[in-house]
């Protein structure tokens, strides 16, 4: 949580020791790290400097670069990761060959619940949440800027989601927007469809679920950058998820990128369907990049 406010100056900034400590006792191959966007722009830029120039002091070559989830998820969502690889192994020489993403066009529709969610008291705002709504001047300025485009990608999902002020609402078959359930907030992040959210149920302490999955670091590309930093230091993947055929021929400069896709398969309601627009299916969309056409 280095970026979210003062840097080493918040008592939360302290954790970037602790990972400090852990490098160094434990001395692993190679790490990924993640963060929100303005950790490049604390204390212009000098906190930034200071990790990476601590990461290389305990002997490790270190790489960075900012991604967005939106090319491959409906969420814009921009992150810095970071990849550390010890400066004693012959795979540290070299530059890092950051994975190449495709571009899916995954929109908010294709990752909603069927309508009858729409009426669904739990998700629906309060006549109060509906009242200060619609009272809000911002809102009234720019209504657009709190409605989920359903043809276009999501604002940044973040933990305070039903709970601040910034919250983004779906409005589709009612007359009133309700927020964004769980099982879409978990799709909104790449979660495969299997994993069980919790309170999703009975929303039991959804706040908190809400917290956790706004707060989450998205798996799909976590998976890409692990593989590329697997194939750099001469390790074979080892997804654990059983390829289709279409994505087991993969082009050659892209194969690593393979089980994330998988990952990404899992993550949607329906993968094989043809989506609005005339856009592929998900899968053929992903074959396709594999196979560089």
């Amino acid at each position: 949580r280095l970026g979210d406010r003062a840097g080493f100056a918040d008592e939360r900034g302290l954790l970037f020791r602790e990972i400090v400590r852990v490098l160094c006792d434990c001395r692993p191959r190679a790490f990924i790290l993640e963060n929100v966007h303005n950790l490049l722009y604390i204390d212009d830029g000098k906190s930034f400097q200071e990790i990476l120039a601590e990461l290389g002091h305990v002997g490790y070559t270190v790489d960075w670069r900012l991604l967005n989830s939106r090319a491959v998820l409906p969420q814009q969502r921009v992150r810095v990761y970071i990849v550390g690889i010890r400066a004693d192994l012959e795979a540290a020489s070299g530059a890092f060959a950051w994975p190449e993403l495709p571009i899916l066009d995954v929109t908010v529709g294709d990752i909603l619940e069927s309508e009858q969610i729409d009426s669904d008291e739990a998700v629906l705002l309060s006549d109060y949440q509906l009242e200060k709504l619609l009272q809000g001047a911002e809102y009234n300025k720019n209504p657009d800027k709190f409605l989920a485009r359903l043809d276009g990608c999501a604002r940044t999902l973040t933990s305070s989601y039903r709970g601040g002020r910034q919250s983004e609402y779906v409005l589709r078959s009612g007359t009133r927007p309700r927020f964004y359930t769980l099982r879409e907030c978990a799709r909104l992040q790449g979660f495969p469809e299997h994993m069980k959210v919790a309170g999703c149920e009975a929303l039991l302490n959804s706040h908190r679920a809400y917290h956790q999955l706004g707060n989450a670091v998205g798996p799909v590309l976590v998976a890409a950058i692990a593989a590329a930093v697997l194939g750099k230091i001469r390790k074979k993947t080892a997804s654990g998820v059983t390829g289709s055929d279409d994505l087991r021929v993969a082009h050659s400069r892209r194969d690593l990128i393979m089980p994330a896709l998988e990952l990404l398969l899992q993550a949607s309601r329906a993968p094989d369907a043809e989506r609005t627009g005339s856009r592929p299916s998900l899968r053929l969309a992903c074959a396709a990049f594999l196979h560089g056409t």
